[in-house]
């Protein structure tokens, strides 16, 4: 009976070994973690210049910051502003209340007739300023977009104030929205 035990003792030992072995293989240096996250970094700053350039991408909220300063977490789900092309859809809500869109907001979608875009150079801020006609009025929307990807987004309205959104610009495809009903 012993010497079951200490053949299990033993087998188990060294399989266990041997299983440490291969994860500490597998495990990168900290020179090739440094060059994995700058790649990383290099192909996310190429995607923003390429949504930005098909004038195809989706703005995702996560935060709100009202007219008085005020800073509020929001679900980047159902606050979003996504453009296509020449249309837009701004959706803004809370989940906890259902909306006039059903989600918990209001979705408008209208057209943006001026779309600039201004970099300072490669690897920098850009900066988008458009003029957006929605069913509720005109707004004057600008982004300032990050080479990662991180945005902060100004909306002014001469009958509603102004309001930032803080966020991410993401593909469509990559997006986690949900559009309501849009008017």
């Amino acid at each position: 009976m012993k010497k079951i035990s200490i053949v299990l003792i033993i087998l188990f030992l060294a399989t266990n070994i041997q299983a440490q072995a291969q994860e500490s293989s597998k495990k990168l240096s900290r020179k090739e973690k440094k060059e994995l996250k700058k790649k990383k970094e290099e192909e996310r700053k190429e995607e923003v210049i390429q949504l930005i350039d098909s004038k195809k991408f989706i703005f995702e909220a996560y935060e709100i910051i009202d007219k008085q300063g005020n800073s509020f977490p929001a679900n980047s789900s159902i606050n979003f502003i996504k453009i296509d092309s020449n249309k837009i859809v701004f959706q803004i809500g809370s989940a906890r209340k259902i909306g006039i869109n059903g989600l918990g907001g209001v979705a408008l979608e209208g057209i943006i007739t001026k779309f600039d875009i201004r970099s300072k150079k490669k690897g920098s801020f850009t900066y988008i300023v458009m003029k957006v006609e929605l069913k509720t009025g005109y707004y004057d929307i600008q982004l300032d977009i990050s080479p990662s990807g991180s945005t902060r987004v100004t909306i002014t309205s001469s009958e509603y104030g102004k309001i930032v959104l803080v966020g991410d610009i993401n593909s469509f495809q990559s997006s986690r929205t949900i559009q309501g009903t849009t008017y």
